[in-house]
């Protein structure tokens, strides 16, 4: 598809609606299960204000990408790559988005799976659950966008019941472990927002999906809101692991979020997690997706094919023949996510200001000449 093709789609795709969920569930990955004690360690109790200085420098990120794609309507980021920087320029550009795109697909696809193989499925392959795992993947991210935001809906209501059961971890909860507010003080608040900055990734899908919105009007109020729910859930989940495990003994859990879940019992299902964790496959499909389609889009541009398909399939065999050669310990995956993590800064938070007081000086200098 030409750019003039993709320029008469555009605003046909997405919903403001659809946007959101979009947002909100490429944000909620593998982080909301790790961030309670990550962020406990440096800020205490008081964790859930870095939480909420976190939510701020992303929507002050999410401006700049808004801002940056109003002044070129209809043409997403790879489109402007090409726009300002030429072929060559462009094509390399944007395989440097096709690869950290690819790079997220490959994070979070092997987090999910270690997880699964400590909390379920101990003797189950690499390579089984890389398939079960792609396998949603590919069936949605081979369609338009207009499927993509469909089947984000789709996840959205389907595990809306997921968030509520971390109130039957009140009545073993003391809400006195919420005190002291700051008992490391605003610097450990603010040496822990480097935690919470992770976990907000995703909401620069936005670089592709706004020139789609059928209002584009609404493209920073669909960002605001979808990164705003996720702030919600993330200080939800924080204050709960808290009152029940208490600041300290937080710290000692790799995922305490799931460990949480692991104290819930009702009559009839014990072991709860292995169920949350059952469910917890579609939404990981969600984060994935985005990024996948991303990724398949760019090589797509990058090549010069007419359509992303052969792209998606050589990246799902790609992740598939890694997950028969590459098995990775816990210790690697927590530097595969600290990557991610130092990537995603400079990809989502530093780049669009860059991007943007480029495109301003290249339209000034433009209007001079």
């Amino acid at each position: 598809m030409n750019l003039e093709q993709r320029r008469t789609m555009a605003g046909k795709e997405l919903s403001t609606k659809q946007f959101i969920y979009m947002i909100y569930k490429t944000e909620l990955g593998v982080g909301v299960l790790s961030l309670p004690g990550e962020v406990s360690g440096e800020a205490g109790a008081g964790g859930w204000m870095s939480i909420l200085i976190g939510w701020i420098i992303t929507l002050v990120a999410g401006w700049f990408i808004v801002k940056v794609l109003e002044r070129y309507p209809g043409r997403t980021l790879l489109d402007i790559l090409h726009l300002i920087l030429g072929k060559w320029l462009g094509k390399a550009a944007a395989s440097i988005v096709v690869l950290y795109a690819l790079y997220a697909v490959t994070t979070v696809s092997f987090s999910i799976i270690f997880i699964y193989q400590n909390w379920i499925l101990p003797n189950t392959p690499n390579y089984i659950l890389m398939l079960l795992v792609m396998l949603p993947v590919y069936a949605v991210a081979q369609y338009q966008i207009r499927v993509l935001g469909r089947f984000a809906e789709f996840v959205f209501l389907f595990t809306l019941w997921m968030p509520p059961l971390l109130l039957f971890a009140l009545k073993d909860s003391h809400w006195l472990n919420l005190l002291p507010l700051l008992p490391q003080g605003w610097s450990g608040v603010l040496r822990a927002v480097k935690y919470t900055i992770f976990p907000f990734l995703g909401f620069e899908i936005a670089f592709l999906y706004v020139p789609y919105l059928e209002n584009r009007r609404e493209a920073f109020k669909g960002l605001f809101f979808g990164t705003t729910i996720y702030m919600v859930l993330l200080v939800f989940v924080f204050l709960f692991c808290t009152i029940y495990f208490g600041p300290e003994e937080i710290t000692t859990y790799s995922w305490p979020t799931l460990n949480l879940l692991k104290t819930i019992t009702l009559p009839i299902i014990e072991r709860f997690e292995i169920v949350f964790l059952s469910f917890y496959l579609i939404i990981m499909a969600q984060t994935i997706i985005p990024y996948m389609h991303m990724a398949s889009l760019g090589a797509r541009d990058v090549i010069g094919m007419k359509r992303h398909i052969a792209p998606l399939r050589f990246l799902v065999g790609l992740l598939l023949v890694l997950a028969v050669v590459f098995e990775p310990s816990f210790e690697q995956i927590t530097l595969m996510q600290q990557y991610w993590g130092w990537l995603g800064v400079g990809f989502s938070y530093a780049m669009p200001v860059l991007f943007f007081a480029i495109v301003v000086l290249v339209g000034r200098w433009r209007r001079k000449s």
